[in-house]
């Protein structure tokens, strides 16, 4: 039978552990994914309270880690540079870009554009192409004007298949009804980009679309 004070030991003891167990998993993830060193992770658990250090400093090495390679998220292979045209201050062409990505160790680009640059789109592309660099997304325009048709067929001759990001608008929704409304016109609006699209794209390929009202809504072109 228990009395108050066994029962208060006993909930005190259960918090314990759950903390304990919800400090191992961070230390865990420092340690193997943000690749922090595991005295560093300890001195850091110092400092929130006593008993949190050793928690760091227990968590037992696994076998085959110093042969298993570690993730890195932020690694260069992993990046993809974006809004790297309309706001360049030299203003540099298609080879000059592609050039500078290859400089600074990037494989992958998201274009975006303004007008004067559609004339080269296409020297864009095998820039790119010939230096190894891919265009993973394409700024899109919001309908399927002649500008998104012209990107669609330069895509199509070049053979990529980028992401097309397409923006939307409209001011925040505020009701249900008025959200429904606005995914079902949203929905009218992209369905003819993802239709043209499957001349470039393969079946089921993802559009990303985003809109100042924070609506998001993924379309495929099957």
């Amino acid at each position: 039978m228990f009395n108050g004070s066994s029962i208060e030991a006993e909930a005190s003891h259960q918090v314990d552990v759950r903390f304990e167990f919800l400090f191992a998993v961070v230390a865990e993830f420092l340690m193997l994914t943000v690749r922090m060193p595991r005295l560093l992770v300890s001195v850091l658990f110092a400092a929130i309270g006593p008993g949190f250090a050793n928690l760091a400093l227990a968590q037992p090495d696994r076998p085959g880690d110093a042969k298993r390679p570690q993730f890195d998220l932020f690694a260069r292979e992993n990046l993809i540079a974006w809004c790297i045209v309309p706001f360049d201050a030299k203003r540099r062409g298609p080879e000059d870009r592609a050039a500078m990505l290859v400089r600074l160790g990037f494989r992958r680009f998201a274009y975006d554009y303004r007008a004067e640059h559609i004339p080269t789109f296409a020297e864009e592309i095998t820039a790119c192409q010939r230096r190894g660099i891919s265009i993973d997304a394409w700024w899109f325009p919001r309908t399927l004007n002649d500008e998104a048709r012209h990107i669609l067929e330069v895509c199509r001759q070049h053979d990529i298949r980028p992401q097309l990001w397409v923006t939307g608008g409209g001011e925040p929704t505020r009701s249900n009804e008025e959200q429904r409304e606005r995914i079902a016109a949203e929905v009218d609006r992209i369905r003819p980009i993802a239709n043209a699209a499957t001349n470039i794209t393969p079946p089921r390929a993802t559009l990303r679309v985003t809109t100042s009202a924070k609506l998001s809504l993924m379309l495929t072109s099957s």
